[in-house]
């Protein structure tokens, strides 16, 4: 499920930024009501999926939820257990170093708070701005309203340890994007509203 949340958060990303690009390359479009609020439903969207991403509640299904769990688990997974995976064992010792050190068979938990402090930090932006302007809206304001190299921030961090502890849990790699098997762009060669009739005096 967190695999299925983050993919779709970083496509939802690269569409947005290749709608953006249309839109920039077109004057009349470009300083439109209709633009102001795409920014605004995807600006919402996507806080409100990272602050779920990185939620801290016991109840919740997230990656601070996860890390959290792994760090009060070292030993979930064993160097032993993770070798079963490799046929090159050295080349999975190497991989298993990254979570544990050198010569630990078990998880290093320095290493997993450090990863959820990372989390923390890059996301808390966001992270504000979501709980105070839009799941509840607090007499003071969020105290910093994100741009959109916050959302970025929030996104690429997301993205590096979901990457990384795919590593983990499954021992290859993962993308972050998915493709689209069509050509949805093309929604964009075409007028959405007939010519509008000239009026008749």
């Amino acid at each position: 499920e967190l695999d299925a949340t983050v993919i779709d958060l970083h496509t939802r990303r690269q569409i947005f930024r290749e709608v953006q690009e249309i839109l920039l390359s077109n004057e009349k479009v470009f300083n439109n009501h209709f633009t102001y609020y795409l920014n605004d439903w995807y600006g919402t969207a996507m806080a409100i999926s990272i602050r779920a991403l990185v939620d801290k509640d016991e109840k919740t299904r997230s990656y601070a939820r996860f890390l959290t769990c792994i760090a009060k688990n070292e030993n979930c997974i064993l160097r032993s257990r993770y070798l079963e995976k490799w046929k090159n064992k050295e080349t999975g010792n190497h991989a298993f170093n990254e979570f544990a050190g050198e010569n630990s068979d078990k998880l290093d938990v320095a290493l997993i708070e450090d990863d959820l402090k990372e989390l923390n930090d890059k996301t808390k932006i966001v992270r504000d701005y979501t709980d105070k302007a839009i799941a509840h809206l607090d007499k003071r304001g969020a105290p910093i309203i994100p741009k959109w190299a916050d959302f970025d921030e929030a996104i690429d961090c997301l993205g590096k340890l979901h990457q990384k502890y795919f590593r983990l849990l499954d021992g290859g790699n993962t993308s972050l994007t998915t493709s689209i098997g069509y050509d949805w762009k093309e929604l964009f060669r075409f007028a959405w509203l007939p010519a509008k009739e000239p009026e008749v005096w």
